[in-house]
């Protein structure tokens, strides 16, 4: 049954792109772009389902021309999600809770990419001291949805099974669930003045991948793409007319007090775990 939403997406450090003077991308060709290229991190899509579906996203959005794009984007490639969050420039802004309950990864620190592939609760755990703005910012239109279920692993279900699923439906964990940002609840009114409404930015229905894009053959094909694209020679960048930034890259900068981060709520993604 379902019990929330956790789009994977690509999320932007917001402090590091303005420090540096590179533009927060706006759609899935941005990332191939002279100015954004190669600072973008990634989950394996070979072991991490948060990969997958960012592959399965750029295969919709760029059909034949996939490989061409891999190889312009030239991304980072980590063995899990955890570790493309230890990439990402506001990787050490990611509250311990959310790396252990949810990534199951330890403590967070930064690394060097500004871009990194993650579901948008990323964003919401990464919070600034106030709660309602973010180091992360996801970028809209590279999100594809992801909607997170909860069964029984056997049946007939236990009774404890079953409670626990209804519980997760229900109204108290469904705005608890968005009161942390661990994930966007069903019912989108109890998302109101929370965490998951104010970082994870959400709007209207989840978009349904079409059955043939996500089909186990159409997978394989993409990952082969995939693969073949990142072992080849990257093509040559093309010439920036926008000027560099005269100043070496920054971090982003420190947060004032400890910050605030999303729990792990039953949101954890078994291929994610380390």
């Amino acid at each position: 049954m379902a019990y929330g939403r956790d789009d994977v997406c690509v999320i932007a450090d917001k402090s590091w792109m303005s420090a540096n003077n590179r533009p927060l991308p706006t759609s899935f060709a941005d990332l191939s772009s002279p100015r954004v290229r190669a600072l973008l991190a990634v989950p394996d899509p070979a072991s991490s389902s948060v990969g997958r579906a960012f592959v399965q996203e750029a295969a919709a959005q760029t059909g034949e021309g996939l490989g061409t794009f891999v190889q312009s984007m030239s991304p980072r490639v980590d063995a899990t999600l955890g570790a493309a969050i230890g990439a990402w420039t506001a990787g050490d802004r990611v509250s311990d809770a959310y790396l252990s309950e949810v990534v199951g990864s330890a403590s967070g620190a930064s690394g060097a990419y500004p871009l990194v592939v993650a579901p948008r609760s990323l964003a919401a755990a990464a919070a600034t001291n106030t709660g309602a703005d973010s180091f992360g910012a996801p970028v809209s239109s590279t999100c594809i949805a992801r909607i997170m279920y909860a069964a029984a692993t056997k049946a007939p279900a236990s009774d404890g099974a079953e409670s626990l699923i209804a519980w997760l439906q229900g109204e108290t964990a469904q705005r608890s669930l968005a009161t942390t940002g661990a994930a966007y609840p069903i019912d989108g009114v109890l998302a109101a003045d929370t965490k998951a409404s104010w970082l994870m930015g959400i709007t209207g229905e989840a978009v349904v991948a079409d059955e043939t894009m996500g089909s186990l053959d159409a997978m394989n094909a993409w990952l082969a793409t995939w693969g073949s694209a990142l072992a080849a020679p990257a093509p040559a960048p093309t010439t920036d007319p926008t000027p560099e930034p005269t100043t070496e890259p920054q971090a982003s900068p420190a947060a004032d007090t400890e910050e605030a981060g999303a729990t792990g709520d039953g949101a954890a993604d078994s291929d994610d775990e380390e």
